[in-house]
């Protein structure tokens, strides 16, 4: 299944912080960056968190790379593969399985295991969009 243009197709992305394109609240220190909106399948991938700025990195197929508040939680389709959202991470998926108690997510080799207290709300998204 391919993804289509709809909204669940969008994800609120947020503009590598720089002097010329976010805002600094001088009280707080707070960085506040200007937000676009990307379709999620036109970003190739996902890096590392960087936990100083708070932000997730996103590259999309023609190299721009956007970044991301994390906050939201729930599982989107992107170009045959999956993008986690919950809580802190942000993970690009080949393929996802439920066993037990637990539901496992693959990123080629590597199993993450997701914890007990996600697990119903996650299962639920997951069959909502592709079973």
């Amino acid at each position: 299944m391919l993804a289509t243009a709809s909204k669940k197709d969008e994800c609120w992305l947020y503009k590598q912080p720089t002097q010329d394109t976010c805002l600094i609240d001088k009280q707080s220190g707070k960085v506040t960056a200007n937000i676009f909106k990307v379709p999620l399948y036109s970003i190739l991938y996902v890096t590392s968190f960087n936990i100083k700025k708070n932000f997730k990195k996103f590259v999309k197929s023609d190299g721009t790379e956007y970044y991301k508040r994390l906050s939201l939680k729930e599982i989107v389709e992107v170009n045959d593969n999956f993008i986690f959202i919950t809580k802190d991470t942000i993970i690009n998926v080949s393929h996802v399985t439920k066993r037990c108690d637990w539901l496992y997510i693959w990123i080629e080799d590597q199993e993450f295991k997701i914890s007990r207290s996600y697990k119903q709300s996650i299962i639920e998204r997951f069959e909502s969009f592709v079973l």
